[in-house]
């Protein structure tokens, strides 16, 4: 499934990752640049035990954008 997160936030990193790890395409949006860049090379903003590493793992299903609210008109959720 293609889920969108808007917000890079605590709860929309966690959950994101969560259902990226679960196996879900994951489109992550949010209007804060340093956000956008920390997801883009791997780290996270928060802390949350294990996130960074699940966050790197599941790179290749998630994409990570700044602003870009026209790319969430593909998506399922």
């Amino acid at each position: 499934m293609k889920i969108s997160i808007i917000g890079c936030g605590y709860v929309g990193t966690v959950t994101g990752t969560g259902f990226a790890e679960l196996g879900n395409e994951v489109i992550f949006v949010d209007v804060d640049a340093e956000k956008v860049d920390a997801l883009n090379s791997g780290r996270s903003l928060i802390f949350e035990q294990g996130l960074e590493e699940l966050i790197v793992k599941n790179r290749v299903v998630v994409s990570i954008q700044q602003a870009g609210f026209r790319a969430l008109l593909r998506e399922d959720m």
